[in-house]
């Protein structure tokens, strides 16, 4: 949930920042003066707002959970996140819609993905949040990332590691190039860090 979450190994959640009503509704009315397809997330829901080539992609990659369709569904309109998809020049524009009406972190995921989460919600500050909480020296975490969202967290770490099919600005940011997410990258990087 890019930080906006963060749940412990029982699936108990220690820490939760969830977007404003009056944001959501906001969002929404934004969008639909462009040609996307919005996606809100809880950990209870996953609620879109139309069924589209984006949805049945995002489908197959991410094997979710049940989906709703329909934004007339949503009873809280408070979410972890809104993923909204769309063509990159559309979303460029929504983007700076959003960013000059609501004080929120909207950031891309992907060439179609338009994430927006609360403005103090990052991978980075969840990193911190977790090593505050545990006692843990930021020297002593690794980072992994592919995308534009994992900048704050992979500059943060002790070791900030982008994958080798990362965009090329998370690449210039990190400390490290793994092999891709398709070569277990991840696992091989560890392996070589702690020589098992």
């Amino acid at each position: 949930m890019n930080g906006s979450n963060i749940i412990d190994a029982d699936g108990n959640i220690l820490y939760r920042k969830r977007l404003e009503e009056y944001i959501s509704k906001g969002i929404i009315k934004l969008s639909e003066k462009y040609d996307v397809c919005v996606h809100f997330f809880d950990d209870l829901k996953y609620i879109v707002s139309r069924d589209d080539f984006y949805l049945k992609s995002y489908i197959q990659i991410e094997k979710t959970r049940e989906i709703t369709v329909g934004i007339e569904n949503i009873e809280d309109y408070r979410f972890d996140k809104i993923i909204i998809f769309g063509n990159r020049e559309i979303l460029n524009k929504l983007k700076i819609d959003i960013d000059s009406n609501f004080d929120v972190n909207s950031c891309f995921s992907g060439e179609t993905l338009l994430e927006v989460i609360c403005k103090d919600v990052s991978k980075g500050n969840s990193l911190k949040w977790i090593c505050n909480k545990k006692g843990i020296d930021i020297k002593n975490t690794i980072a992994f990332g592919d995308n534009l969202n994992d900048i704050e967290m992979i500059e943060y770490a002790g070791i900030g590691v982008a994958m080798d099919n990362a965009e090329e600005e998370v690449k210039r940011k990190a400390d490290y190039i793994a092999l891709s997410n398709e070569e277990d990258g991840v696992g091989k990087f560890l392996r070589g860090i702690f020589s098992i």
